[in-house]
């Protein structure tokens, strides 16, 4: 995988000894979960930071996956966004790892993430690091295809009170409400907010969404610390059916909560110890007028992990995680499914450094999983820095997805009409990735550039069939799909008041479907493109216009609804911070408009034009 963004030579300190033009060059922790430059990574990567975040115009988090190559991003309905790396496989989209903070979003019964229902804003991330590629050596299962990790903001980085209202088209109404104050050594920040639209047109899928979030940073002593996490996400999301048109429109209430408790000890010689616990739960009541489809689920984590340095060319993290997985459906499982599932996993990933410009990196995950089995799950990268600014990269990585309770334990009388009560023996999905990869940027950092070429295997994808000589529908390992394809992205900084992140990648899937239910070549648009300039003028006026395009495409598992069609997007945002009264100021309007080649797939996009106006008030 060829990658361009720059950065220098990552040394056991977290910055570099050199300064000067290395100082500024981006330093990631999801590859390998050791602090590292871009550059010296085993894997493809995107950093989403703060600056991109807010010049999107962006309201909704997957949104932001349009500017990571490779990625499609589209919307069931008006409150079920699916964002999905090199394919939209269905509408859970399981074949990507989501983390906040460290925690896995993935929903155990279902799988997928139910991106509305998560307790988070715009607001609250810092940055967002996207490892393009599978990463189970160091997240486990279901790092499949790829990893978004969404790192939040520390709390001392949100002293004071601040308010913030967008109102637009489509019914938009929008309040946040933040406040971060300091209470002996602890900084702590905490959020209520309120969200709501109508989602499509002639859609019944308005939704109501209101949270609460909390975050504390507590000093211990000078090597120890405290994070606390809360969040708390509910509220209405209104239900149609544009398959099954007779059944009558109905409202799905959602209770989604977290906790979380990291604590870390810097260790010497850069080293660190940290353990984290941390719950998931998700509630929803779902009841259409023939049938109840609520259902719960919670999820268990606690992991300990170890950073340590062995001598002065080689660095390691391992550790070790326990985790319990459970789930309650009358509807979507058989009586006969396991309530709790459970977890165990040990990893360890090390990076070798041969010589100044010879970086090797290894990694390994053993997991047991009581659904599945033990995996072994390794990666290995060799990365070689041809000079300061020019690197190039060879990797190879395994990984797996493993079945949810649907594809074990389904209830396929209620799911496929038709069918019986049907345990399976349903196997884990495997991948092996293969990626080449060059990182450039110039001396100044005016120009950075990362390209990528790859090829995927992926075997026993998990599909459902029915028997041809019973009338019963069962899933099984039936088909296998193969994707390479070249990814570019490229970041122009014209001037210290102007940013361009430009972004192309083409695709290609080849599959034999045995079940003929899916067309795997179609899950992914051939051609995308995404483009994003970021301008900052005279009088605090700052200026973004992003451009998105792509080729037709396919959401399988959902052979009743149209393709997607290739259209353009274009996105105009125009700010202007102001003090008044004391108080800082921003007044910003944001314009979102879709072209579509014709109206067949307005079910499945947002009306062709959206209009909004945000103002923020920030007071000490």
């Amino acid at each position: 995988m060829f990658v361009l963004s720059v950065s220098l030579r990552s040394l056991p300190a977290q910055e570099s000894q050199d300064g000067g033009v290395y100082e500024d060059m981006p330093v990631v922790l999801s590859a390998t979960r050791l602090r590292q430059s871009v550059r010296d990574a085993p894997v493809s990567m995107t950093v989403i930071d703060r600056e991109l975040i807010e010049a999107s115009g962006f309201t909704e988090i997957p949104d932001l996956m349009r500017l990571v190559p490779g990625f499609v991003v589209d919307y069931d309905s008006g409150h079920l966004p699916v964002s999905g790396y090199h394919m939209l496989h269905d509408r859970y989209v399981r074949h990507q790892q989501v983390l906040i903070d460290g925690r896995s979003v993935y929903t155990p019964i279902l799988g997928g993430v139910p991106w509305v229902d998560l307790p988070i804003t715009m607001d609250d991330i810092e940055r967002i690091e996207v490892v393009r590629g599978p990463n189970a050596a160091s997240y486990g299962s279901n790092s499949f295809l790829g990893v978004i990790n969404i790192i939040t903001r520390d709390s001392v980085l949100d002293r004071g009170t601040s308010v913030k209202v967008n109102s637009g088209d489509n019914g938009l109404q929008e309040g946040f409400l933040r406040h971060g104050n300091k209470l002996g050594d602890m900084d702590y920040v905490f959020s209520l907010a309120y969200r709501q639209d109508w989602g499509f047109d002639e859609r019944h899928d308005d939704k109501r969404v209101k949270m609460a979030t909390f975050r504390g940073d507590y000093q211990i002593d000078t090597n120890d610390s405290l994070i606390l996490q809360m969040g708390y996400n509910g509220g209405i999301r209104e239900e149609d059916n544009t398959i099954d048109l007779t059944i009558p429109d109905f409202e799905r209430k959602v209770n989604s909560q977290y906790q979380q408790i990291r604590w870390i000890r810097a260790l010497p010689d850069y080293g660190e110890l940290r353990l984290q616990y941390y719950r998931i739960a998700l509630d929803e009541q779902k009841k259409y007028p023939d049938s109840d489809q609520s259902f719960f689920t919670e999820r268990q984590d606690i992991e300990l992990q170890h950073t340590f340095t062995l001598g002065d060319k080689t660095r390691m993290v391992w550790g070790g995680s326990y985790r319990q997985d459970h789930s309650e459906s009358e509807y979507y499982v058989v009586q006969e499914a396991p309530e709790n599932v459970n977890i165990g996993r040990l990893f360890a990933n090390v990076e070798y450094r041969y010589n100044p410009d010879l970086i090797i990196n290894g990694g390994l995950m053993v997991e047991d999983n009581d659904l599945a089995g033990v995996d072994y799950l390794p990666r290995l990268g060799v990365n070689y820095h041809l000079t300061p600014q020019d690197t190039v990269r060879a990797s190879v990585s395994r990984a797996t997805r493993e079945p949810v309770l649907t594809e074990e334990y389904p209830n396929l009388d209620a799911i496929v009409p038709g069918g019986f009560h049907w345990q399976n023996d349903v196997d884990p999905e495997y991948i092996t990735a293969y990626e080449l990869g060059y990182l450039t940027e110039t001396r100044d950092q005016a120009v950075s550039v990362d390209i990528k070429l790859y090829y995927e295997k992926i075997t026993g994808l998990i599909q459902y069939s029915q028997d041809p000589g019973f009338n019963y529908y069962y899933f099984d390992n039936f088909d296998e799909a193969s994707i390479r394809g070249l990814e570019t992205q490229v970041t122009l900084r014209p001037s210290e008041r102007s940013r361009i992140h430009f972004t192309y990648a083409n695709t290609n899937i080849n599959s034999e479907n045995v079940t003929n239910l899916t067309e795997y070549h179609l899950a992914s648009p051939r051609h995308a493109v995404s483009l994003l300039g970021v301008w900052e003028f005279e009088n605090n006026v700052t200026g973004s216009l992003g451009f998105y395009h792509k080729t037709s495409h396919k959401q399988l598992g959902a052979s009743a609804r149209p393709p997607y069609e290739s259209y353009e997007r274009v996105d105009m945002r125009l700010a202007r911070k102001f003090s008044a009264a004391g108080h800082d100021q921003e007044l910003s309007v944001v314009i979102q408009n879709v072209f579509y080649e014709t109206q067949e797939s307005i079910l499945h996009n947002f009306p062709d034009r959206r209009f909004y106006v945000s103002y923020k008030l920030a007071m000490d």
